[in-house]
C-alpha cells in the first residue's frame, strides 16, 4: 500500500497486487472525485478488474514495485491536471536505450 499527497493537496492510495504473469498491477484504493469533469474509464485512463476494482490502465507490463509507484505518481499528477482543467496530459514514451555495439564519439576503451 502506497499513499501519496501531489503538489494540489489531493490524496491518493494504491495497493500493488502481483498477478498470475508475474507482472505488478497498480489498484487505485482511494483517490479524489473528479468533480464536473468525466470518469469515464477510457478518459481517467483506469480500468475494472473482474472484482469491479478500479486500477491504472499502463500498457508495459510492470514487474518491480519501483516500478508500479513510479506509475502510480504519474497517474496523480496526471489526474490532477485532469480534475483542474479537463486535458489528460499524455504519457512520454520511454527513451530507446544505446544499441550496445555502437560506441559513442568521443569514447575510448
Amino acid at each position: 500500500m502506497a499513499r501519496l499527497t501531489t503538489s494540489n493537496g489531493r490524496e491518493y492510495s494504491f495497493s500493488f497486487e502481483r498477478q498470475n504473469d508475474g507482472s505488478i498491477r497498480p489498484y487505485i484504493t482511494s483517490q479524489p472525485d473528479y468533480g464536473t469533469q468525466s470518469s469515464a474509464a477510457s478518459d481517467t485512463h483506469r480500468q475494472k478488474d473482474e472484482q469491479g476494482r478500479w486500477y491504472i490502465a499502463w500498457v508495459e507490463a510492470l514487474y518491480t514495485t519501483a516500478e508500479a509507484k513510479e506509475v502510480a505518481a504519474e497517474f496523480a499528477r496526471r489526474t490532477d491536471v485532469f480534475i483542474d482543467t479537463g486535458d489528460w496530459v499524455p504519457y512520454r514514451a520511454a527513451e530507446p536505450a544505446p544499441a550496445h555495439d555502437e560506441i559513442p564519439e568521443g569514447t575510448f576503451f
